[in-house]
């Protein structure tokens, strides 16, 4: 039987994994906050008049027509990409795992039906030796509760045949 399968997961593969460790500190650079001038033309946005509507008896806000549904830009951010990287690794090293688990829970099932099997069998059912000779004796003895010296023969047939198999077996095991 092969050795058994043990995974170890340290402390420096999680630290690995989660990006730590080998990345230098991101610092990010102080903004100045924008100041705005509100009575300046170029800083007021645009109004938009809401349109009554006549199901609902109120206002209903309409929807922004920037971008068609599902469709989004695409995320630029530098900070993300190792992240995903280390998210996509992770998560192949799970699937790796949960196959191999499976593929070893299959095993471990399969060795213990066979070593039930082999354990737990039902013993083969052997013929008892002299089974006629003893149901004679028996009867006779049933037939003359009284006198059993009747049933000497009977007695004598059952030993003989009962020596003859002892014999038997010890020169099979000799």
């Amino acid at each position: 039987m092969s050795e058994p399968f043990k995974v170890q997961i340290s402390s420096d593969l999680i630290r690995r994994l989660v990006g730590e460790g080998d990345q230098k500190p991101i610092i990010k650079p102080k903004v100045k906050p924008k100041v705005v001038r509100s009575d300046h033309p170029s800083n007021q946005a645009p109004r938009v008049e809401p349109k009554p509507s006549e199901e609902t008896g109120g206002w209903k806000p309409g929807l922004p027509s920037l971008l068609p549904l599902g469709v989004f830009p695409p995320v630029a951010d530098k900070e993300l990409d190792p992240i995903l990287k280390v998210l996509d690794e992770g998560e192949r090293v799970v699937d790796k795992l949960q196959n191999e688990e499976a593929r070893l829970l299959e095993e471990v099932k399969r060795n213990a039906k066979d070593l039930h099997e082999k354990e737990y069998r039902m013993p083969e059912q052997k013929t008892m030796p002299c089974l006629k000779a003893k149901d004679t004796c028996v009867q006779c003895y049933k037939d003359h509760p009284e006198d059993p010296l009747q049933c000497a023969e009977a007695v004598k047939a059952f030993l003989d045949c009962a020596r003859r198999v002892q014999q038997q077996q010890f020169v099979a095991s000799g």
